[in-house]
């Protein structure tokens, strides 16, 4: 009952990609030909070395998922996650080694120009409550 529950709270695409990244990291440990016992649980020296293939190529956040799906994994198994402060100061040191890639431009924030240019297109006479709510909600978020 509680696996089953479990099982029920991602969904089956988030249950894949975390299924692939703890494969990622079981084919790396392969080719570093690390041992089972070194793999579950995996020590803070391994999780470090693993995290580390991220630098410069992949961005800080998608590091710390692969890493957060090997916490998953292991802490599923039973296993105690040996994970520490630095692991922590590695996946920290890829967010700063990122490829500039991996960043996006800052958005131009709302003017309220742009509030009052949706205002005179929606129809607020009382008879559509849709645009009224569109007009709330927009309303809110700026102010």
């Amino acid at each position: 009952e509680a696996q089953s529950t479990l099982s029920a709270s991602v969904t089956n695409s988030t249950r894949v990609r975390k299924h692939n990244y703890v494969q990622k990291f079981l084919d790396w440990a392969g080719r570093e030909r690390l041992t089972p016992n070194n793999v579950l649980p995996a020590n803070e020296t391994i999780l470090c070395n693993y995290a580390a293939t991220f630098a410069g190529h992949t961005a800080g956040g998608t590091a710390r998922a692969h890493i957060s799906a090997i916490k998953g994994w292991t802490l599923h198994k039973s296993q105690p996650w040996l994970g520490g402060t630095h692991l922590e100061s590695i996946l920290n040191g890829v967010e700063r080694r990122a490829p500039p890639s991996s960043f996006r431009a800052p958005r131009s924030p709302v003017k309220e120009s742009y509030l009052v240019f949706l205002h005179t297109d929606l129809n607020l006479d009382g008879t559509n409550g849709k645009e009224h709510a569109i007009a709330a909600a927009t309303d809110l978020m700026f102010f």
